[in-house]
């Protein structure tokens, strides 16, 4: 899957269906991808199965996280970000746990209860509060998450200023950024000291990072 690509690992979101089955799908129904409205929690894993979520010519359908995980190489990062709408987060921390520990996992939610439960539960993984200009509201984002023992934030890549992510770095957390598809603004955000770049096009930033590892 990321063999031979260049890039450190990939972003994904997850949902939860209605029998208790964990895939991987950014929103909570199918209408804007599939062009066909179910509503995932509302949907067994079956129903879900029929949809294309292909571009053009090519037809997938919706995988599972388990199946993500699976063909997942050693040592590569996978960002798994965890939905505000998600209802059933025991479904969610059982699959969390399975996961194989060769895989550097990092959790990403803009929910707190949700990433609060998972760093309580499952305290090997590390954890990233999601952030953008209004959500979470949370007053001073980097106290909150140096009190609740999170790795780190993962920030709209416009709020990943070198003020900013010096005060967060300076105080033990790392910084990632989303979602960045401009090698301007990546370089920007590698000299603000940002640590993740999250974009959509890995070809793009391949010589980038190359020019980075030779320096």
């Amino acid at each position: 899957m990321l063999e031979g690509k260049g890039c450190d690992g990939i972003e994904l979101d997850i949902q939860v269906t209605k029998d208790h089955r964990v895939i991987v799908f950014h929103d909570p129904d199918s209408k804007r991808v599939t062009g066909v409205d179910k509503v995932v929690k509302n949907s067994n894993y079956s129903d879900l199965l029929s949809l294309n979520v292909g571009l053009r010519s090519f037809n997938a359908s919706i995988p599972l996280l388990s199946e993500v995980l699976e063909k997942m190489p050693a040592n590569k990062i996978i960002q798994i970000e965890i939905k505000p709408q998600i209802e059933n987060m025991d479904v969610v921390i059982s699959a969390l746990s399975a996961m194989r520990r060769d895989i550097k996992a990092q959790i990403l939610s803009s929910d707190p209860k949700k990433l609060k439960k998972i760093c309580e539960e499952i305290p090997y993984l590390d954890c990233f509060l999601g952030a953008d200009y209004d959500n979470p509201a949370i007053t001073d984002r980097i106290l909150f998450s140096i009190e609740h023992g999170f790795t780190g934030m993962t920030l709209n890549y416009q709020l990943a200023t070198k003020v900013y992510v010096d005060e967060a770095v300076n105080n033990g957390l790392q910084i990632g950024a989303w979602t960045v598809n401009d090698i301007e603004v990546a370089k920007c955000l590698i000299k603000n000291g940002v640590r993740f770049i999250t974009g959509d096009f890995v070809d793009q930033f391949l010589h980038l990072k190359q020019t980075k590892e030779h320096h």
